[in-house]
């Protein structure tokens, strides 16, 4: 089962004070044999933490850069973290 494991980083910004480093998680992801909901393709990977309280474990497929829950329905994020996610992912060992 491959694994990786990174940080990832988040910011503030403070009344314009512009984007200041906040904090960081060091996050595991597992590649899954789960197909995309958007695409169909095999490329999802899934977040090993505890996920959210409300809606579980975080998805996201590489191929198309959905992120989605399940059940649920996927979209596109726009967060510097998932971009940041979705970097590491896509990353050779």
């Amino acid at each position: 089962m491959e694994t990786k494991t990174f940080d990832v980083l988040y910011y503030s910004t403070y009344r314009g004070e512009g984007k200041k480093f906040s904090h960081k998680y060091t996050e595991t992801w597992v590649l899954t044999d789960f197909h995309c909901p958007a695409c169909g393709n095999m490329s999802v990977w899934m977040n090993n933490g505890f996920g959210d309280y409300y809606v579980g474990e975080q998805y996201i497929c590489v191929n198309c850069k959905s992120t989605f829950h399940m059940p649920g329905g996927c979209e596109e994020s726009g967060y510097d973290q998932d971009t940041q996610r979705l970097t590491k992912l896509s990353e050779r060992v």
